[in-house]
């Protein structure tokens, strides 16, 4: 992110991280960018994950899962 910020002269970054993962304590894009002097956006943080598909799917965007927690789900 320094490289960014060095070679791009990016200050922002906006990323659609929603939540912590695992045993974070922290946002690991938001961390790096302190570190970088580069402001991280995170416009879907604790946002509703439910309403957000809901409101993908109603504006017909292809929905594409990359990773689940088997724990969810059934089946």
């Amino acid at each position: 992110m320094t490289r960014l910020r060095g070679d791009r002269g990016i200050g922002v970054i906006a990323t659609g991280d929603m939540d912590l993962v695992g045993t974070m304590t922290r946002n690991w894009i938001e961390e790096c960018g302190e570190e970088a002097g580069i402001e991280a956006l995170l416009p879907l943080w604790k946002a509703d994950r439910v309403e957000c598909l809901e409101t993908l799917w109603k504006e017909r965007f292809t929905i594409i899962f990359s990773s689940l927690k088997s724990l969810f789900y059934s089946q």
